[in-house]
């Protein structure tokens, strides 16, 4: 489920990653807030890469004033902290921590200040996760030490590759953990919330609809064009238009 996860929250930012203005021009955005907060999983088991409230693109006019780090400081990549320029690799790092983070269930960068946090992260000390977590299989490591090479060269090129590295670790005793399998966890875990929100959906759906009231107003003749009519003449029905009653 960690692996599913991770590896639709790295599509979800590949898609930012590759999109372009109206133009054609690649957009080159970065997210730059990658963090647990900002992935959500829906009951559904869909996943959802949330809030580029302070994403850059290469083009947007404003800049970011000097000095001024923008995001959560334990979730930042090393080149962020240094004041160099980012690119869709540091949202690569900031994802790598977060799969750090829910295998081990704890803070891959701790500290008592926020400098000392922003220290670590400038020259990070990644543990092996199977020093953490034992039985956690060896390629997760694979994946973490592309994820969270200090140099953005030596990380993956892109983030829809570190979504294809998860994959074989999606498979669980021969089935393949996908979107229904996440569903199913999801509603293991949060029980008491999907039958409240179940309750509230069929309570809505129970609700009567109002009743017709009897002096609803009826579908009216209109003379669409002709000379004034006698009271003897007929209309002529190519020449009339039935108007539906106000309530519809």
């Amino acid at each position: 489920v960690v692996a599913y996860i991770i590896s639709r929250a790295a599509e979800g930012l590949d898609f930012a990653h590759r999109k372009r203005s109206l133009d054609g021009n690649p957009l080159k955005l970065v997210h730059r807030d990658v963090s647990p907060q900002n992935i959500l999983v829906s009951f559904e088991g869909e996943v959802k890469v949330v809030d580029f409230g302070i994403a850059k693109a290469e083009q947007r006019a404003t800049e970011t004033q000097a000095g001024v780090l923008k995001g959560k400081f334990a979730y930042m990549a090393p080149e962020q902290v240094r004041g160099v320029e980012v690119d869709h690799r540091s949202d690569i790092f900031a994802l790598g921590i977060v799969l750090h983070e829910l295998l081990t269930g704890t803070k891959l960068f701790r500290g008592q200040s926020d400098l000392s946090v922003l220290e670590k992260v400038r020259s990070p000390d990644i543990p092996a996760i199977r020093d953490a977590v034992p039985n956690a299989p060896p390629e997760f490591d694979l994946v973490l030490r592309r994820a969270l090479a200090t140099e953005p060269s030596k990380r993956f090129s892109d983030a829809h590759e570190m979504a294809e590295a998860l994959q074989p670790l999606m498979i669980d005793n021969n089935r393949i953990v996908g979107t229904r399998s996440a569903a199913e966890y999801m509603r293991a875990l949060y029980a008491d919330e999907v039958e409240a929100l179940l309750s509230g959906e069929a309570a809505w759906m129970a609700v009567p609809e109002p009743p017709v009231e009897s002096n609803q107003p009826v579908a009216s003749t209109v003379l669409l064009s002709g000379p004034g009519l006698g009271p003897q003449e007929e209309l002529d029905p190519a020449k009339t238009l039935k108007v539906p009653a106000l309530s519809e």
